[in-house]
């Protein structure tokens, strides 16, 4: 098995702590989404997930494709989240 990156969990979290569990799981989603093929994983749930857009305007005004839509969004900012990353550094990226 290689090597788990891990980072600083003060730097991490900041001065709020979260549980061992969590923060267990948090270094996993980072060492998954830390590496370029993280990157372009990330990339791609950015624009599958409408993390540019709104979600409202995307629903076409349908209140139940909006909320499949947020719950999209929700899964993805919290791979965004756990992996330590902002999407708007992903969604900022010109090609």
């Amino acid at each position: 098995m290689s090597e788990v990156k891990v980072r600083d969990r003060e730097e991490a979290t900041g001065p709020a702590t979260v549980p061992d569990q969590e923060w267990e799981l948090m270094q996993a989603y980072y060492a998954c989404f830390s590496g370029p093929a993280g990157e372009v994983v990330l990339t791609d749930l950015y624009n599958l997930c409408h993390l540019g857009t709104s979600v409202f305007v995307q629903a076409e005004h349908d209140p139940v494709r909006a909320a499949f839509y947020d719950g999209m969004r929700y899964v993805a900012l919290r791979l965004f989240g756990y992996s330590g990353r902002k999407p708007y550094e992903v969604g900022l990226k010109t090609e």
